[in-house]
């Protein structure tokens, strides 16, 4: 499959958003470069490029108007983002930098240009890092980050299919002078690019393909014949429970940890004393424990709002905090009814409150009152924040108190 067609590919029309925007991220190499005119030519008036300067070095200014110079041209939508890269590790600090900068930019997909040349190189990486758990997991073509999905069409596609796009289209791009720093240890291994280095890199991407099918299939029928599914019970009796912590957080949260940090988060959480609500933080997911199960919660997706609900009108919509509800409803009876429907703390105040001619008729999910038999509340989407949580009343497609329900 030549470059083109194999960008197409895997781009899906399911995995771009309904208004049609594509968000794409360009640096002004060759390689952002190219998959950005192929973009051009295959999806007019549906780019939104964004190039984020780093600052790091004067070709940084050069590589910024390349962008802007290319998408004038073009007439191409461009958002150009200035970062502050912090000390430390240049590299790692500057990917954190850039990261955090795509993750307020409001689109839902945004294409990245790493090719096939890439993947290798970090398999080769992470090799020499020791760490073995993270292969499989090396520049995946599609990954959640934040609120956007990351597609990287090009990671079947080779370094050289795209120098040969680039001359034959005549793009004009700006060769990054910090590749040719040996200190590097990614350059390093792009220049000692012989052949006993490319067969054992060829045979580390066959390795990280076979382990990732192994643990999919570990993930879809070991955990569930022990009794995990979306909580993990932290009195699990096995000798392997980092092991199958981690492939529970990789399956819930789509991150890989080697087993050693899964070891440390099983003994943060059952060292904490009963009285406590110990978490972990995974990128934007928290790990948290009640009852004796750990949880995965993630920030952006704890809230409710009245527009999501279907009720009748002459219904209000309160929530747990709501002064309104002193009058309605005791604080006791509220605490007792959480308590027994097994609401976790984080999600007692988002679960919404039906009160009807100054009456509560139902807590969305644990109660319905004895005269409320015809009532209803309806989503169209369930809010990602209750997908995974078992309450008395709630249906996993959708929640509904009628007569039925009860």
């Amino acid at each position: 499959m030549d470059l083109v067609s194999s960008v197409k590919h895997k781009i899906q029309p399911d995995l771009i958003v309904p208004s049609g925007s594509i968000g794409i991220a360009i640096s002004g190499g060759i390689d952002s470069m190219v998959l950005l005119d192929i973009l051009r030519e295959n999806y007019p008036g549906q780019i939104h490029a964004i190039h984020i300067n780093h600052h790091l070095q004067p070709s940084n200014q050069l590589m910024r108007d390349c962008c802007i110079h290319y998408c004038k041209q073009h007439a191409i939508k461009l958002s150009v983002i200035d970062v502050t890269v912090e000390d430390g590790n240049v590299e790692q600090q500057a990917r954190v930098a850039r990261y955090g900068a795509l993750k307020n930019i409001d689109e839902s997909v945004i294409l990245m240009a790493h090719h096939f040349d890439d993947l290798l190189e970090t398999l080769t990486i992470r090799l020499l890092q020791g760490r073995y758990y993270a292969l499989p997991y090396s520049l995946p073509s599609t990954r959640e980050i934040g609120s956007f999905k990351l597609i990287r069409p090009m990671i079947d596609s080779n370094r050289a299919s795209i120098k040969e796009y680039a001359i034959n289209k005549s793009i004009v791009w700006v060769e990054d002078p910090s590749n040719d720093n040996t200190k590097i240890l990614r350059n390093r291994i792009r220049y000692y690019n012989n052949a006993s280095l490319i067969n054992l890199q060829m045979k580390l991407n066959r390795y990280a393909k076979i382990t990732k099918e192994f643990e999919r299939i570990a993930t879809a029928k070991l955990l569930p014949k022990i009794g995990i599914q979306f909580q993990f019970p932290l009195g699990l009796q096995s000798t392997n429970k980092e092991y199958l912590l981690r492939l529970w957080i990789l399956k819930m949260t789509k991150i890989q940890i080697s087993p050693s940090f899964a070891l440390t988060i099983l003994k943060h959480h059952t060292s904490a004393a009963t009285d406590k609500l110990p978490i972990s933080q995974l990128e934007q997911w928290k790990i948290r424990r009640y009852q004796g199960e750990l949880h995965v919660v993630c920030d952006r997706d704890i809230h409710i709002t009245k527009k999501d609900i279907k009720c009748p009108r002459n219904t209000s919509i309160l929530f747990k905090d709501d002064p309104k509800l002193e009058n309605i409803i005791s604080r006791h009876f509220i605490k007792r009814i959480m308590q027994k429907s097994k609401v976790p703390p984080w999600l007692r105040g988002i679960l919404p409150f039906f009160v009807c001619d100054n009456q509560l008729w139902a807590i969305w999910g644990i109660y319905i009152h004895p005269n409320a038999s015809e009532f209803f509340a309806i989503w169209d989407a369930p809010p990602p924040s209750l997908r995974n949580v078992r309450l008395p009343l709630l249906n996993s497609k959708q929640f509904q108190y009628n007569g039925a329900s009860k």
